[in-house]
């Protein structure tokens, strides 16, 4: 499987939803992928992230965020959609 950064996706065994935000590799173990969700706790602050085998995620249609940029602008963030259609990723 092979998640990119900025997929929406959901972790299969959990339910667990959000955007792939960061990828962790390691020499003998499994890649594995920070998971952050848009939920609020019961204070108001943000639910932590998640680290998940990347075998356990699975892409969800039509979501995420890419970083992008053109020639004539820095990096900005869109929505996946319009980064389908045209715009593309940037390292």
């Amino acid at each position: 499987m092979n998640i990119r950064l900025g997929d929406s996706v959901v972790d299969s065994i959990s339910g667990f939803k959000g955007i792939a935000t960061a990828r962790t590799e390691y020499l003998y173990k499994s890649s594995q992928i920070l998971v952050e969700c848009q939920a609020l706790d019961d204070t108001g602050k943000p639910v932590d992230g998640v680290l998940f085998d990347e075998a356990r995620l699975r892409p969800m249609d039509g979501g995420g965020l890419w970083r992008v940029s053109t020639a004539d602008e820095p990096a900005v963030t869109v929505n996946r959609k319009e980064a389908d259609n045209g715009l593309r990723e940037s390292s």
